[in-house]
């Protein structure tokens, strides 16, 4: 939770310093939203989504396109700055991995990866959407406006959580993750190959400045507000690195800047556990919601 709330806090800034550095340089302030917590927290995905919404709704043109380039550049950023920030909190403060303090709580999963398995989980997956699709007439019938995946991510989190609450039956994680890398790469490829980069041209400046202030914002909300709240251990350390690959982009940037520290420096069993579910679930969410009021508020 103290995790979140600062991920919360994190998603707050990026939305106002965005708006406020947009309206600075002459920008429409939804390209400071769409540089903010929607492309950087969010990723493609989010940034996809709002992007389409902001096109439609807002009539901000090209936001789709100012959204693929803004995720894809927190992307590479994000990946850049967590692993050398990370090893300098590690170095600085001495910090030693305490991974036998969490032995009984690391879960060993023993999924198989099969044909039949693979083909569960897709079918849950399918599911979840279409009850999501449900579920987004039923918000849109109250005059609630969230991207179609947060629908179905509520319903996915329904079935994961009745199904291991009751131990009626189990998601295989591993064929989830990989359908989910799957679909991510497959996603990121046809949105890459649709972008309209003549449509940037008039942004690309603006863009630019947001962007770079954003990066600032996430090394330095990292190394003194992530590591100082979340223990100041080892730890912290990792899951400050690991703020960085999400907060700038992915949770997979978060695990792969997580894993190339604690393959160098030993294993972070608490930085792990937290990190996918606060970036991964939790904070979609709420960046949704905070996304939604801060357009209706700006627009």
């Amino acid at each position: 939770m103290v995790f979140f709330l600062c991920t919360v806090v994190l998603v707050l800034l990026q939305d106002t310093l965005g708006v406020l550095v947009a309206k600075a340089v002459g920008a429409n302030p939804l390209l400071g939203l769409i540089a903010g917590s929607v492309t950087m927290v969010g990723g493609h995905g989010t940034g996809a989504a709002f992007g389409e919404l902001f096109e439609k709704s807002y009539g901000f043109n090209g936001a789709v396109t100012a959204a693929m380039a803004a995720a894809t550049f927190g992307l590479i950023m994000g990946s850049l700055i967590g692993g050398p920030l990370g090893r300098k909190l590690i170095v600085k403060h001495n910090l030693k991995s305490h991974a036998s303090d969490y032995l009984d709580e690391v879960a060993i999963t023993s999924d198989n990866v099969n044909y039949e398995e693979m083909f569960k989980t897709f079918t849950v997956i399918i599911i979840s959407m279409s009850l999501g699709a449900v579920l987004e007439l039923w918000f849109k019938s109250k005059n609630i406006t969230l991207p179609s995946y947060i629908n179905a991510m509520i319903i996915a989190a329904i079935i994961l959580n009745i199904g291991e609450s009751t131990g009626k039956y189990h998601i295989n994680q591993k064929c989830a993750d990989i359908l989910g890398s799957i679909g991510l790469n497959v996603f990121l490829s046809m949105a890459l190959i649709g972008l309209k980069l003549w449509e940037l041209k008039e942004v690309a400046g603006p863009m630019l400045a947001i962007l770079i202030v954003q990066t600032v914002l996430m090394a330095l909300f990292a190394y003194f507000i992530i590591f100082r709240f979340n223990g100041k251990d080892y730890d912290a350390a990792v899951m400050a690195a690991g703020t960085c690959g999400f907060g700038m982009g992915a949770t997979p940037n978060a695990m792969a800047n997580m894993t190339a520290i604690s393959e160098k420096y030993g294993p972070a069993p608490k930085a792990f556990f937290v990190i996918p579910i606060v970036g991964a679930f939790l904070i979609d969410f709420t960046n949704s919601i905070i996304i939604t009021t801060f357009a209706n508020f700006i627009k």
